[in-house]
């Protein structure tokens, strides 16, 4: 799910907002580009991660940081969290 604005300017929730942005970024052939989906109660909703390389979806905010913290250190651990619902 993603917060977004309708077409009235109201906030409103698209619940397939993370598989969307998946796909565009795959879409732009960033296949080595990896992505984590993090959400909370809505983890059932991001099993199209397994449709993907390197996607995972995790409700751990800590599975979050380590990716942050990996991606701006140049050490990804993409093999520890790259799958659907990953909770260490």
């Amino acid at each position: 799910m993603r917060r977004e604005r309708g077409q009235d300017r109201r906030p409103c929730l698209n619940s397939n907002g993370g598989e969307a942005l998946l796909r565009f970024v795959r879409g732009r052939r960033l296949s080595d580009t990896p992505v984590l989906v993090f959400c909370s109660k809505s983890i059932q909703y991001t099993a199209y991660v397994k449709e993907f390389e390197l996607a995972g979806s995790t409700t751990e905010k800590d599975v979050v940081w380590g990716y942050i913290k990996g991606l701006y250190e140049g050490d990804e651990d993409t093999d520890r969290w790259a799958r659907y619902g990953y909770n260490p």
